[in-house]
């Protein structure tokens, strides 16, 4: 199943990568403080239960 191209879907504001690049950052440089790691994939889910 194709999916037309119409436009851009922005999911993620470009404020939103700043900041989650310089958290990114802090975590490298400074790997002793303390927090939850986590990793999130985007992914398309299908009205049919399918994932891309």
């Amino acid at each position: 199943m194709a999916v037309p191209a119409t436009g851009i879907l922005d999911l993620t504001p470009e404020e939103e990568i700043r900041r989650a690049c310089e958290a990114l950052v802090g975590l490298i440089e400074h790997p002793e403080t303390p927090g939850i790691r986590r990793c999130f994939t985007p992914s398309l889910r299908w009205k049919d239960g399918s994932i891309d």
